[in-house]
């Protein structure tokens, strides 16, 4: 008959093993929460360089992408900045580029 201590010490040094291969493997994966990434009306206001009352408007629009949890708004950031990028202004050596290239593409389909 073995020893019960050995068979308790046999098994804490099992258990202490794949503690250790746990811990191992959460510090691999990315458990990281995207903490920055959510900003608040406030944060939002201050990022967009818009008042509150404007942010409150464009929401109740639906104009701005928005998360509503309850009675509280939450931004995501990346999609505000791409919603920004997305109203872009074409400059003028755009607009006049634009009519040139529709008529080079009709051509070749002409020419087909």
């Amino acid at each position: 008959m073995e020893n019960p201590f050995a068979i308790i010490e046999k098994r804490i040094d099992r258990i202490e093993s794949i503690l250790l291969d746990i811990q191992e493997r959460l510090d691999k994966t990315d458990t990281t929460q995207p903490t920055g990434d959510f900003l608040t009306v406030d944060e939002a206001a201050a990022f967009l360089n818009v008042s509150k009352s404007a942010i409150y408007e464009k929401t109740s629009s639906r104009s701005i992408p928005h998360l509503k949890k309850g009675k509280r708004l939450y931004f995501v950031k990346q999609e505000l900045a791409d919603w920004v990028k997305a109203s872009r202004q074409r400059t003028v050596a755009e607009i006049e580029a634009e009519p040139a290239s529709i008529m080079v593409v009709s051509k070749s389909r002409r020419a087909s």
